[in-house]
């Protein structure tokens, strides 16, 4: 009997298609399994992304924020939008397995999440970068105040 039908029988008598034993009746597997397949998931997801990350430099190109949790794959050009639609993508996994099956980009870049988001707030400018001249920094207090001068009275 081919492995398939193995599954299909352990399915009708109401097993776990993994272990056999008893699961819910909507349910493919039982409890036990499904924490060993979400871990076995996850641990494989983490294993990508921490390869990915480490072909990319290993740390913040902007801050040098070494943290992996912190770590996130910043498209330089900020044009991953136009690659996710262009590859059907949403991002994620998909995305990380497809660059490492790839030679190294020179469009992308290692950059902590708050590096990160501050391009995308500052007009593709890190905040780190472009503040760095403290003549040039704006607070929340410049920018009201900028405010009440537009605002009639």
């Amino acid at each position: 009997m081919s492995k398939m039908g193995k599954y299909r029988e352990k399915v009708k008598a109401g097993a776990c298609w993994t272990c056999g034993g008893e699961r819910k009746k909507y349910d493919s597997y039982c409890n036990r399994c499904k924490v060993d397949k979400k871990t076995a998931k996850k641990r494989w997801q983490l294993s990508i992304m921490q390869d990915l990350i480490d072909m990319y430099g290993g740390k913040c190109a902007c801050c040098g924020e070494e943290t992996f949790q912190f770590l996130t794959i910043d498209h330089m050009n900020n044009d991953g939008a136009a690659e996710r639609r262009l590859y059907g993508e949403k991002g994620g996994y998909g995305f990380y397995s497809r660059l490492l099956r790839k030679p190294k980009r020179d469009d992308l870049q290692v950059l902590c999440f708050n590096c990160n988001c501050g391009r995308q707030r500052n007009g593709g400018v890190c905040p780190h970068q472009h503040l760095s001249n403290s003549s040039d920094a704006v607070t929340i207090r410049h920018i009201d105040a900028i405010i009440q001068e537009l605002l009639p009275c």
